[in-house]
């Protein structure tokens, strides 16, 4: 029986040393130089499903560049990687199921970002990681590679701060990254934070996610403003959201939804129409319902879904509930959950925080008179 500390790296650099020759020149400067022997010596018992539990899940990248030696773990890699090498480093990283990078404010983690990027360079051709299934990036400033993972299910990307002139391009791009090299994505959750001289993107910016066709689960929470031209945004991102069961996406500014010039409910209207699989939708709406929607019978989303999270407290005295109350209930199915979107975790920056959690209260009464509104409705046809 073997017991591993998945939470320290120590344990996961033993089994990179393991197969190293020269063991000494790979434990340097990490004040751990005693126990990493030590485990090192144990390693050399460790039976192959051992080894197969400690690889799984890693903490860092350290074990895998250790295996290519000193120069890729102090982010010099400047000539091919001899054959043997590649041989033993497949030998190990197909073993590996997730990786997660820790903040890129680490010192350590700020010298090994390039060596990953520089590995997909040497050898784009097969697969660093084929068998990796989950990836956790945390605190970057930008993705400077997406190497090919065939087999990859779930990304995270935490604190991602895309920079530069046009950080909107650069976000695009990174989606089109995934749907080329990443074709069994299933779950893409992002939390980012864009430029104060960049706060809005368009819709077009999610447009590659469309070719992520096994992509079932999106959870975006941005610091800024999905740019709405109506109707024809809302269009767009229906055909954009079609195929996923699961979509949260929160755009909400620093200082609060008061100024993000957020779209009324009436965008959920094509979002019933064309995502049919959608079991839990939240949407940073304003609750408002635009004129001459209550006239028409609209399409309501397909028995599947589950839970609607829309609308915001700001701006409570610009809408009345009963309308909303009314519109909802023609456009959710029975037995449907409707709630107020819970706050992002820069909601402590918002302005009127007082007015907003008491129109967050209002909606939510407003919400619990869909039933009744639903009632009369069954009854009048």
């Amino acid at each position: 029986e073997l017991h591993v500390d998945r939470d320290h790296n120590m344990n996961n650099m033993a089994t990179a040393v393991w197969n190293i020759i020269e063991l000494r020149r790979l434990i340097f400067s990490f004040g751990e130089r005693r126990d990493i022997a030590v485990c090192a010596r144990v390693s050399r018992i460790w039976t192959e499903d051992a080894l197969d539990v400690v690889w799984r899940d890693l903490s860092s990248p350290l074990p895998l560049l250790g295996i290519l030696g000193d120069d890729a773990l102090q982010g010099r890699i400047s000539g091919p990687i001899d054959v043997m090498d590649w041989a033993r480093f497949d030998q190990y990283a197909s073993r590996v199921r997730k990786l997660s990078l820790p903040p890129s404010r680490d010192y350590h983690t700020y010298l090994l970002r390039k060596p990953l990027s520089l590995l997909v360079a040497l050898r784009p051709f097969p697969p660093i990681l084929p068998n990796m299934s989950e990836m956790c990036v945390e605190g970057c400033s930008a993705i400077g590679f997406v190497p090919q993972m065939p087999r990859l299910r779930t990304l995270f990307l935490e604190q991602f701060t895309p920079q530069g002139e046009q950080p909107a391009l650069m976000i695009k791009e990174f989606f089109s990254m995934l749907s080329q090299r990443c074709p069994g994505l299933e779950e893409l959750t992002m939390v980012w934070q864009t430029s104060y001289m960049n706060p809005e993107i368009g819709i077009p910016v999610l447009a590659p996610l469309q070719d992520c066709a096994s992509l079932a689960v999106l959870d975006i929470r941005a610091v800024c403003t999905l740019r709405f031209n109506k109707d024809a945004d809302a269009a767009d991102l229906a055909a954009i959201l079609s195929n996923l069961r699961v979509c949260r996406l929160t755009f909400i500014p620093l200082f609060g939804p008061a100024a993000a010039r957020l779209p009324d409910l009436g965008a959920l209207l094509p979002l019933a129409a064309a995502c049919r699989r959608l079991e839990e939708l939240s949407l940073a709406l304003a609750a408002t319902v635009p004129d001459g929607v209550l006239r028409v019978a609209p399409t309501r989303f397909s028995p599947a879904l589950r839970t609607l999270s829309v609308g915001h407290g700001a701006g409570a005295h610009e809408w009345d509930a009963s309308r909303v109350a009314r519109f909802l209930a023609g456009v959710v199915p029975p037995h449907c959950d409707v709630v107020v979107p819970p706050r992002p975790h820069w909601a402590g920056h918002w302005d009127d925080q007082e007015d907003i959690a008491e129109g967050e209260r209002q909606l939510q009464e407003a919400f619990e008179l869909i039933p009744v509104y639903a009632g009369r409705q069954s009854s009048s046809r």
